[in-house]
């Protein structure tokens, strides 16, 4: 479920990337990853149908919103189904208080030249090996706070089968994979969009871990 490592600040810009799910053994699966302290303070992890989550993910990001005063960008991976739950959550956006990805088009540098780009990510044949390649160099330098025991667990069953980097047997990819979207979008020169009126809302506290559960006051569970 949910996982916090420390508090939401003010004036935070927040990158957050969902690998989805439809049921069954499947999960869905969230990193935030923040582009002002290069750390992940937040992670979403459950086999619960990302159509499922979607009204709660909302409520998530607006609470976001108004904690940093800053707009968080969201990328929904568009592979199986996902393009429909970015559509849908683009429906729930009525306030604009965060900012869907659109997937630039190549040769695009930033958010601002996409042109008729779709919402979210695509993990093709092309992007997914940049994105674990750039993925592994980043945690192996240390560019990246993970504090998420089980993401540093689904590093460690990645193995490459056949040239092809992937889960081991039985084990599970979502979490690197929502990571791996997340730095791709850091990466990137995504324009930073501030909320027109400032919610005083008090930072999200932290809970000791594995009873960090966000605070139900902000939407989470």
């Amino acid at each position: 479920m949910w996982r916090q490592y420390r508090k939401i600040e003010a004036k935070e810009q927040l990158l957050i990337a969902l690998d989805t799910a439809q049921g069954g053994g499947d999960y869905t699966a969230m990193q935030v990853l923040s582009k002002t302290k290069l750390d992940v303070p937040i992670v979403y992890h459950s086999q619960q149908p990302t159509s499922e989550f979607l009204p709660q993910l909302h409520r998530v990001l607006e609470a976001m919103s108004n904690i940093t005063n800053i707009k968080p960008i969201i990328a929904i991976e568009r592979n199986n189904g996902g393009l429909l739950h970015c559509e849908r959550l683009a429906g729930l956006n009525i306030k604009q208080l965060y900012t869907l990805f659109k997937m630039p088009n190549i040769g695009a540098i930033d958010i601002a030249s996409q042109g008729g780009s779709r919402y979210g990510w695509d993990t093709n044949m092309s992007t997914r090996p940049v994105m674990i390649s750039e993925l592994r160099t980043a945690i192996h330098q240390g560019l990246i706070k993970v504090y998420d025991p089980m993401s540093y667990g689904e590093m460690l069953s990645f193995i490459v089968k056949n040239g092809k980097p992937q889960a081991e047997r039985n084990a599970h990819d979502d979490l690197i994979m929502s990571l791996a979207i997340a730095w791709q979008m850091y990466q990137m020169n995504l324009q930073v969009e501030v909320v027109a009126t400032v919610n005083q809302s008090p930072a999200i506290e932290v809970h000791k871990f594995p009873e960090n559960q966000i605070l139900d006051e902000y939407g989470f569970y």
